[in-house]
């Protein structure tokens, strides 16, 4: 018998699977949909290690949709989950919060690209 724990992470995977797909099709507002819901049982029933690779999956989607003070919100909540021992995705995101950081310069830079 399966228990309540595994099936909320079975149906995490599943939302997870859903966005990917909806990232495949450019539907950004979905994917983003569907890792919240994710996230929400996560921090319910997961790791904190689940929740960062979520919350970083998120910051990388507003950084491709150009909404780069957003990212940075999902990419500093991913360090602040993970210890400075962690650094396979600890390291990720750092580098993440790098690139949107500058991406977020060279948009106010120019303006006008917007």
């Amino acid at each position: 018998m399966i228990s309540v724990r595994e099936n909320r992470l079975l149906k995490v995977q599943q939302l997870c699977h859903q966005a990917e797909a909806h990232l495949q099709q450019q539907q950004h507002h979905r994917a983003i949909a569907d890792y919240l819901l994710a996230l929400e049982v996560v921090e319910e029933w997961g790791t904190p290690q689940m929740a960062a690779a979520l919350l970083d999956c998120l910051g990388s989607i507003y950084q491709q949709i150009g909404l780069f003070a957003r990212a940075l919100a999902f990419y500093r909540r991913t360090v602040a989950l993970l210890p400075e021992s962690d650094g396979g995705l600890r390291l990720v995101a750092l580098q993440h919060i790098h690139q949107a950081n500058q991406k977020m310069k060279e948009k106010r830079s120019q303006p006008w690209l917007s």
